[in-house]
């Protein structure tokens, strides 16, 4: 009897676990241990997640970023200009109490429409364990 218990106890979690990759590769983490680096933090590690080299500054409209990127995280209003905000996560892969990487793209217009300036950044991640 309780080698029929263990035998479905493992085939159930090697279903479990193949059934779900993103979770899997985690887990493989968590087995071997492997410390995990958090993406980079800096502002070429931003412009690098977001491929607007076609928007063109003083040229480019809020309808070329939207074709180009979708719709945007938030819109704001600064200054009688529209600000069209874009995040991306990136996880660490691997064991880390940092969970990874927050890029943020800004796209300003001014009042006829037209591209005035980008802005790039990158910040840490929220982890949900540690409440930060």
């Amino acid at each position: 009897m309780k080698r029929i218990v263990k035998k479905t106890l493992v085939v159930g979690i090697v279903a479990f676990l193949t059934g779900c990759a993103p979770v899997t590769d985690s887990y493989k983490y968590m087995l071997t241990g492997k410390e995990g680096e958090p993406p980079p933090r800096t502002i070429e590690a931003a412009q690098a997640q977001f491929n607007d080299g076609k928007l063109v500054v003083g040229q480019s409209s809020e309808a070329n970023l939207k074709t180009l990127l979708g719709s945007p995280a938030e819109i704001k209003k600064m200054n009688g200009k529209r600000v069209h905000v874009y995040m991306k996560n990136v996880s660490t892969q691997g064991v880390s109490v940092d969970v990874g990487t927050t890029y943020i793209a800004s796209y300003t217009f001014n009042k006829a429409g037209k591209l005035v300036d980008k802005d790039y950044a990158a910040r840490p991640m929220g982890n949900p364990l540690t409440g930060q």
